[in-house]
C-alpha cells in the first residue's frame, strides 16, 4: 500500500539578514515541525528561524515534494536520508504510523507540533480558501456560507483541495505524548500583540529553544519577542491578523452548535473550551 505524504521543506539560509533579527553566530540544531493548517505555521517557523539566527531561502508554502513510501523499511530509510539533509523542516501531513517509527528510532530528532483553537482555525481557513471554497459552492458565497461549507466538510471528495482540519488535528494527537515531541499552543506564542500574555509567549520560545538544543539568553528572547508576532521581518503572504479568540465575533450560535457537534471531541481532546 502506497502511503502519499506532501512535506514542505524549508530551507535555511546560510546569509544573515541584519542585526535587527539575527546575532552574529547562528546555531542549526536539527528539528521538525509539523502543524495543523491555520495553527500558526509560519509564527513558529519565524520563531524558529530567529532561534537559529537563520532564515528560510524559500517561503514555506513553496517547495512540494511528493513522496511514496511502499513498505515501512523503505520508508524509514528514505526519510531518514531526506530529513538528515536539512536542518529544518516543516510539513502539512495527516499522521502516518511511519512518523511515530521514526521517532522511535532517532530519540535525538525532536519534533515540534503546532496546535490552535479549531473555532479561530476554521474561520482562518475560511479566508485563506476564500477562492476555492467558490468554485465549489459558488462565486458569491457570503463567508458565513464558507465557514458552513468547511464545518459540514468531512470528506476528502467534497472538500477537493481544502484541508480538512478535524483529521490533521486527529493524527497530531497521535504523537502528543512521544517523549519527542513538545507541543506548542498558538495563543502561547503570540504574546500581547495577538491577544495572549507575553510572560507565557517568553516562556514557550525558551521551551522551544530548549526542545531544539539551541542556546538563547535572556536578551535574545526579548528581542524574539519584539519582532516575532505579525509581518514584521520574516513576512508571510498567509498572515491575517492572528489574534486569538477572534472567532467569538464571527461564528454565529448556528454555526457554534455545528461546531460543537463536528469538531466538539478534538477540540476538547486538544485541550481547548468549546465556549
Amino acid at each position: 500500500m502506497i502511503v502519499r505524504i506532501i512535506l514542505a521543506f524549508v530551507f535555511i539560509s546560510s546569509s544573515l539578514v541584519g542585526a535587527n533579527y539575527f546575532p552574529d553566530q547562528p546555531t542549526t540544531p536539527v528539528f521538525g515541525l509539523m502543524t495543523v493548517p491555520k495553527c500558526g505555521t509560519h509564527l513558529l517557523m519565524k520563531c524558529l528561524s530567529l532561534l537559529q539566527a537563520r532564515r528560510w531561502r524559500v517561503p514555506f508554502s513553496q517547495g512540494l515534494n511528493n513522496f511514496e513510501f511502499l513498505d515501512m523499511q523503505v520508508s524509514l530509510a528514505r526519510l531518514d536520508s531526506t530529513l538528515h539533509q536539512q536542518n529544518f523542516y516543516v510539513m502539512h501531513a495527516q499522521f502516518s504510523p511511519l512518523f511515530r517509527n521514526f521517532l522511535n528510532i532517532h530519540p535525538e530528532f525532536p519534533m515540534i507540533l503546532g496546535i490552535r483553537d479549531l473555532h479561530d482555525a476554521i474561520v482562518s481557513l475560511a479566508h485563506h480558501f476564500s477562492s476555492s471554497i467558490e468554485r465549489i459552492i459558488g462565486p458569491k458565497a457570503t463567508l458565513e456560507q464558507k465557514i458552513n461549507f468547511l464545518l459540514k466538510t468531512v470528506d476528502k471528495k467534497t472538500a477537493a483541495n481544502i484541508p480538512i482540519l478535524k483529521h490533521h488535528a486527529e493524527g497530531l494527537m497521535t504523537l502528543f505524548n512521544h517523549p519527542n515531541v513538545l507541543v506548542v499552543r498558538f495563543e502561547d506564542l503570540v504574546g500581547s500583540k495577538g491577544g495572549g500574555d507575553d510572560e507565557v509567549q517568553r516562556i514557550t520560545i525558551q521551551k522551544i529553544a530548549n526542545h531544539i538544543g539551541a542556546t538563547v539568553s535572556p536578551t535574545r528572547i526579548k528581542e524574539i519577542q519584539a519582532i516575532l508576532f505579525g509581518n514584521t521581518g520574516l513576512r508571510s503572504s498567509t498572515f491575517r491578523n492572528g489574534q486569538q479568540g477572534a472567532w467569538r465575533n464571527v461564528l454565529t450560535p448556528e454555526q457554534i452548535a455545528l461546531f460543537n457537534k463536528n469538531y466538539g471531541d478534538i477540540q476538547l481532546a486538544l485541550g481547548y473550551s468549546l465556549e
